[in-house]
């Protein structure tokens, strides 16, 4: 019915110590749009495990974390962002109360100007494994 999709591509995985994020959005879209955020909502699938929201201006002259509440322990840098045409984040495990080897979910949203335009996923969460890669 007219939707116009903003995220292109999301790409998620984890090192067993951190939760990395890539979020490609429409170049389109970046050209035009003005006061476009990002805001990421991680969940722990633990008991008691308290949500963290992260919410990522999508503006290179600013300093890209506009604001993080995180659920778990503090921990040193526990949120790196960097945006250049794509949206990078690196988030601590730790910093989330999140044990490695242990599981979240994850949904992603831009918005602009206050209001939702995308999320990935559309319903419901992306069920992610925070188990150290095997080596090859």
């Amino acid at each position: 019915h007219g939707k116009k999709f903003v995220i292109r591509q999301l790409y998620y995985g984890s090192d067993g110590a951190n939760l990395f994020l890539r979020l490609d959005i429409d170049a389109a879209i970046l050209s035009q749009a003005r006061e476009l955020e990002a805001r990421v909502n991680i969940q722990p699938r633990r008991e008691g495990g308290a949500p963290s929201h992260l919410r990522i201006r999508l503006d290179e002259s600013a300093a890209p974390v506009a604001e993080a509440h995180l659920g778990g322990a503090a921990v040193p840098a526990p949120v790196e962002a960097v945006f250049h045409n794509v949206l990078e984040v690196r988030v601590a495990l730790a910093a989330l109360g999140v044990e490695p080897g242990g599981a979240l979910g994850l949904d992603v949203s831009v918005w602009q100007s206050g209001l939702p335009v995308d999320a990935a996923p559309q319903e419901g969460w992306l069920e992610v494994s925070t188990a150290e890669p095997a080596a090859i």
